[in-house]
């Protein structure tokens, strides 16, 4: 009968273990997926700056290489325009 009280004992001892060890692996492992989350935002926001800023090199190299009419002028300008409001838009997005 005591060796069964002992074996009890040494059972309720390793449960309880391994309870706290699956608490702390628990919180470890939500911790982990907070840092992954603000990980995937961060790299969501570089990836919208690269893309305004790939955008914006175009329109430099458009602008710098040629010599406008007054149609491409006022196409350009059209699609100047448009990105802005594109960047101002992700601007936002990112601002909530």
């Amino acid at each position: 009968m005591n060796q069964n009280s002992l074996l009890t004992t040494e059972i309720k001892l390793k449960v309880l273990k391994l309870l706290a060890q699956n608490k702390k692996l628990s919180i470890s492992n939500m911790e982990l997926k907070n840092e992954n989350e603000e990980l995937k935002k961060f790299i969501q926001n570089q990836k919208n700056s690269i893309e305004q800023l790939e955008d914006n090199n175009k329109i430099i190299k458009l602008a710098s290489e040629m010599h406008l009419s007054d149609l491409e002028k006022k196409q350009l300008k059209t699609e100047l325009t448009e990105k802005i409001k594109l960047i101002d838009e992700c601007i936002k997005m990112l601002s909530t």
